[in-house]
């Protein structure tokens, strides 16, 4: 949804503002679904949308905190944590811009 140029584009704007032009350019629906796959709840995205910060970080941190207790009680939570990263991917991780093809901004 946000690339480097959209980012740049409403850097200085409330998150509203961004939510608006992509209902305008998609529909309600598909963003709410959008957001909902990386854990922003309704009640965080109604909150996004009044311009309430405050209640948008409550919202957003009970889903979090949900989604881990989910992960601690499946047992998903439990695995080794990945090795560390190796020079030339610590390099790229810092220096490499993902750049995204699909959309047009």
């Amino acid at each position: 949804m946000l690339t480097a140029i959209s980012n740049q584009k409403f850097s200085d704007l409330p998150p509203s503002a961004y939510l608006k032009a992509e209902i305008d350019f998609s529909d309600e629906r598909t963003i709410r679904d959008r957001l909902d796959t990386c854990l922003v709840s309704a009640p965080a995205f109604d909150a996004a949308m009044r311009g309430d910060y405050k209640a948008f970080v409550a919202a957003r941190s009970e889903t979090l905190l949900e989604w881990a207790r989910d992960l601690i009680q499946r047992g998903l939570a439990t695995e080794a944590a990945p090795a560390e990263l190796d020079e030339e991917s610590r390099r790229l991780a810092n220096e490499v811009e993902v750049v995204d093809e699909d959309t047009d901004d």
